[in-house]
């Protein structure tokens, strides 16, 4: 019988009757993403408790980082993911890192309800593992608790505690994340108070998605609450989120008017809330949500359009402004620390038994290029080096927060720009749990701090060629 007749489903139908969301030809459900690579449509919620499930069943709560899993078992998990659900390969990556997010809040929520009792969890729930029973054993509880009582973890807890009260603008969208809070927002009319009138227009959409609303907005959103005569509130540190309302509102009457104007990522939130985003993620779009996948998807056809209409008198003014911007960072060779630079070669180990490496003095021109060092793995009882990743070293005082930690003594603020593959999965030796920051591949793309004696400047009269540089990045691919 062919699709034709009607009388068997088609692949946009559910096999199995029912308002459910679309199966493929095998019966299985279709996931589908947003461009932030967020769970959308009608088996997102379905499939995030499925998710839940997988990580309490199938990785025990003993295993302290999600790094720690083995390789073997995550292969396993997403293959028991596309036997039920159809998932796209390309999709692994982005779900394995949702999973291990959801590891840590799962360990954080057993201890905060269970252990601390911080957290309400339900009358007469007994001890975890009889409220869980299908997903933890009594052995696998006791161990866990005994592991939070060690002094190493109270204290890591408690350094972690305070970092997340950094946070001073928390947000109370529970479980549901962004792309799922929006269709809530705008059925509440929340998303109206926060949009002005050309805003309104872009997103007067029944399918809108969170990459067709200014994050500025969702930000908003997320930290706010409409009461039933149609006020604004804010549940948390509402006298500061009132000056923040305030002077959104001021901002978007000046970008109306012209006289300010959003410029790639210094857009209206960077602007209210006062400071740039961190690297590797972006506010108000959601977990695991980068700035480059933020702002490159609005940016890179626009640009490709503005440049292809330049005249020639405007690429040479052009020329000449960048020229002048960064007049500063080409500073003759004198000017730069003598004694600070790096070999001219792509060697990632060198050898410190009989003569002393050259490392990053305390002083240093601001956004050096630098090679990141670990007392070497591959060479051990020998007092060499092994470099790990390439970066940028900047001027930051102690006590300076990177992700929330105070940077201690003896340490360098650096931006990791590209990671050796060999290296990758090497330990960071300030590792952050809290942004899910252990090895060096996690840090690709955002700051951390580096044991000063192990930051090294590179040549600056050492330019890499076009050809060199395309050479290297086949070689070590930041994906």
């Amino acid at each position: 019988m062919s699709d034709d007749d009607g009388d068997e489903p088609g692949h946009n139908q559910d096999p199995h009757g029912g308002g459910g969301g679309q199966r493929d030809s095998e019966g299985r459900k279709i996931i589908e993403f947003a461009d932030t690579d967020v769970v959308i449509g009608e088996w997102a919620e379905e499939f995030k408790s499925f998710l839940g499930k997988m990580v309490h069943s199938r990785v025990s709560i003993n295993i302290d980082s999600w790094k720690k899993v083995s390789k073997t078992n995550k292969d396993q998990i997403f293959k028991e993911i596309q036997h039920d659900y159809a998932v796209e390969d390309n999709m692994k990556k982005p779900l394995l890192k949702k999973l291990g997010k959801m590891h840590r809040d799962w360990r954080n929520r057993l201890r905060s309800g269970f252990i601390n009792k911080t957290r309400q969890v339900g009358k007469d729930c007994g001890e975890a593992f009889e409220k869980y029973k299908d997903q933890l054993t009594k052995e696998e509880w006791d161990s866990f608790v005994a592991k939070t009582m060690t002094p190493e973890f109270v204290a890591l807890s408690e350094k972690n505690k305070q970092a997340a009260l950094q946070n001073i603008y928390p947000h109370h969208m529970g479980r549901s994340g962004y792309v799922l809070s929006i269709p809530k927002w705008k059925e509440q009319g929340l998303l109206d108070q926060f949009l002005t009138g050309s805003e309104v227009d872009s997103t007067n959409s029944s399918t809108t998605t969170s990459g067709d609303i200014p994050r500025h907005v969702t930000w908003f959103c997320a930290r706010s609450v409409l009461t039933a005569d149609g006020h604004i509130m804010f549940p948390g540190n509402t006298e500061g989120m009132h000056e923040k309302k305030e002077k959104l509102d001021k901002l978007q009457e000046d970008v109306a008017a012209g006289t300010w104007k959003p410029s790639g990522r210094h857009d209206i939130l960077t602007e209210v809330v006062g400071k740039p985003d961190y690297p590797g993620r972006a506010r108000g779009v959601g977990d695991g949500v980068g700035c480059t996948h933020v702002f490159d998807r609005e940016s890179r056809s626009t640009h490709r359009d503005k440049v292809g209409n330049l005249s020639d008198v405007d690429i040479k003014q052009l020329q000449e402004r960048l020229m002048k911007d960064m007049q500063h960072y080409f500073v003759p060779r004198s000017e730069v620390p003598i004694g600070d630079s790096m070999p001219a070669s792509e060697a990632t180990h060198v050898d410190t038994m009989n003569s002393a490496a050259p490392h990053l003095k305390k002083t240093f021109i601001d956004g050096a290029s630098c090679r990141l060092a670990v007392e070497s793995h591959t060479h051990p009882g020998d007092k060499s080096l092994d470099f790990v990743a390439m970066a940028v070293a900047y001027n930051t005082p102690v006590g300076s927060l990177i992700h929330n930690v105070p940077m201690c003594e003896n340490t360098i603020k650096v931006n990791i720009c590209m990671a050796y593959r060999e290296f990758e999965d090497c330990p960071l030796l300030y590792p952050n749990e809290a942004a899910d920051m252990n090895v060096v591949a996690d840090a690709v793309g955002s700051y951390v701090q580096w044991p000063s004696h192990l930051v090294f400047l590179r040549e600056r009269n050492h330019r890499l060629s076009q050809k060199r540089r395309m050479e290297l990045r086949k070689k070590y691919p930041l994906s």
